[in-house]
């Protein structure tokens, strides 16, 4: 997220990328811009009790690569379905089995970078470390036959984004 760090005070930065983690951990993260700044939306898989931060003054010379980075990461793909912030479009929640649909939600609420692969037996979540750090695997989560290949075409299109 270099055009961030690069467009918001040190101190305003710090705070979104040590505080604001550290307080919400099980949840998901959107971005927004508004017309005093940088917000930062804290959401549950429901949608209920967002938090959101913010305005973050952005400098004005970056403002618009600042914008262009948020549309681009709110409409990447997001696997939560109809919980996804933004324009994302996710993988259907009837395509796994309710307690494999809540795990993959807990994995992806970690606010870790996720990767996702397809496996013969479903769909697997991979968090990638901090370096020296081990990489941790989710899943595999079994898949639905009837939306294999709508649950395929957002890992493909998840891979792409990476």
């Amino acid at each position: 997220m270099g055009i961030l760090e690069e467009s918001l005070s040190a101190e305003d930065w710090n705070f979104i990328g040590d505080e604001i983690d550290a307080r919400h951990p099980d949840r998901a993260v959107s971005y927004e811009m508004a017309p005093d700044g940088f917000l930062v939306r804290m959401w549950t898989i429901d949608n209920a009790n967002d938090i959101t931060y913010g305005p973050f003054p952005v400098k004005p010379e970056n403002s618009s690569m600042v914008e262009h980075h948020v549309n681009r990461m709110n409409k990447a793909p997001c696997p939560l379905g109809k919980s996804c912030p933004g324009q994302s479009q996710g993988m259907p929640q009837d395509s796994l089995s309710p307690k494999d649909w809540d795990a993959l939600n807990r994995a992806v609420h970690s606010n870790e970078i996720t990767t996702y692969a397809m496996v013969q037996c479903g769909i697997v979540v991979k968090q990638q470390a901090d370096e020296g750090d081990v990489d941790r695997i989710f899943g595999p989560f079994p898949v639905a036959p009837r939306y294999r290949q709508q649950v395929e075409d957002f890992v493909n299109a998840s891979n792409v984004r990476q």
